[in-house]
């Protein structure tokens, strides 16, 4: 599996609501890489819409804690920019 691959999976699974199916995906990316911000942003993303509110804040602190230890670096800008709008809605959610 090529990364641009899982990209489009992803972005089908969440069109179709297969959110299952984006999920295997973006854990067999991140088994290749755990720093991949981008696999880590569409699992949030997939645990967000599939209503799985804590796991997607959780894995959002996952990614934090990873690039703060390993690399001394925060998230990017775009993954916590699109992060900031995944936790307002869920906090909006209730």
């Amino acid at each position: 599996m090529e990364p641009g691959d899982a990209v489009v999976s992803v972005a089908a699974s969440l069109a179709l609501g297969q959110y299952q199916a984006g999920l295997e995906y973006t854990g067999r990316l991140l088994q290749l890489d755990p720093l991949a911000e981008e696999a880590h942003r569409q699992k949030i993303m997939l645990l967000a819409a599939s209503g799985q509110r804590q796991a997607a804040l959780a894995q959002y602190e996952q990614l934090r804690q990873l690039l703060v230890e390993e690399m001394d670096i925060a998230p990017d800008l775009i993954v916590g920019t699109s992060m900031g709008s995944v936790v307002g809605g869920l906090y909006a959610a209730g």
